[in-house]
């Protein structure tokens, strides 16, 4: 993910709620399904609300980034 990308994200969820770094994005490889592939996710965001994800939702939209 685009480091611009990274930076309006932080600005739409704070800081704190946007993971980047593997041992941060480790917890959402994988659910508790047995034998599936693991799959490290480019960027873990945690909105705290439904604006935030609106506004999520626009970025990626506007930025054809898939979710």
């Amino acid at each position: 993910v685009d480091m611009s990308i990274i930076t309006r994200l932080r600005q739409i969820v704070g800081e704190k709620n946007v993971l980047t770094k593997d041992e941060e994005k480790e917890p959402y490889s994988h659910d508790e399904t047995l034998n599936l592939r693991r799959y490290m996710p480019e960027t873990v965001v945690k909105p705290n609300n439904r604006n935030q994800v609106r506004d999520m939702l626009i970025l990626a939209n506007r930025e054809r980034i898939w979710l």
